[in-house]
């Protein structure tokens, strides 16, 4: 699931990501329209840096 603004959206791993995302973690995701949002990187938690 992802939190983009105020909404949970339901994703998906690509299979190229190898590091499964932590609550709190800021990932980039590719946007589908007619079916379910790929995570495609995943970064570290912003806030805590």
């Amino acid at each position: 699931m992802i939190r983009c603004r105020e909404l949970v959206i339901p994703a998906k791993l690509a299979d190229t990501v190898a590091e499964k995302p932590k609550m709190g973690s800021d990932v980039q995701f590719a946007w589908n329209h007619n079916g379910v949002p790929t995570i495609t990187k995943v970064f570290r938690n912003l806030l805590e840096i």
